[in-house]
């Protein structure tokens, strides 16, 4: 079975916040006015955790000296990082959603009792 790597929640929260903070993206804002959940909000959180690139988002994050219009290069967010930047909620809020299911399926079907067959096919 392969195991995916995630890094500490606390540290990808505040790496999530800091890039959409230098993109100009309010949270707390977007969530106030319904173009972010709670939900989309962690799966942001999550999908950073599954990064490899943390060094150099963060070498990115303290090279910046204005607002961006681009989140870091190989941003696992990028895509909706871009739609909530942009003042969107959008298509692309649909696809954080499916993209939050397909890796919930895809670990779940790691798992041999989640398989339906039984059986675990990643191996």
């Amino acid at each position: 079975m392969t195991v995916q790597h995630v890094g500490d929640a606390e540290l990808h929260f505040w790496l999530t916040r800091s890039v959409g903070k230098v993109m100009g993206i309010s949270f707390s804002e977007a969530m106030a006015q319904g173009r972010l959940t709670a939900q989309d909000y962690a799966s942001l959180v999550t999908a950073c955790r599954a990064c490899a690139l943390v060094e150099s988002c963060q070498s990115w994050l303290g090279s910046q000296k204005s607002q961006a219009k681009l989140p870091p290069p190989g941003c696992a967010n990028a895509k909706a990082l871009g739609a909530l930047a942009r003042g969107h909620r959008s298509e692309d809020r649909l696809d954080l959603e499916w993209e939050g299911q397909a890796r919930r399926f895809l670990a779940l079907s790691l798992i041999p009792e989640y398989c339906p067959d039984g059986r675990n096919r990643h191996r």
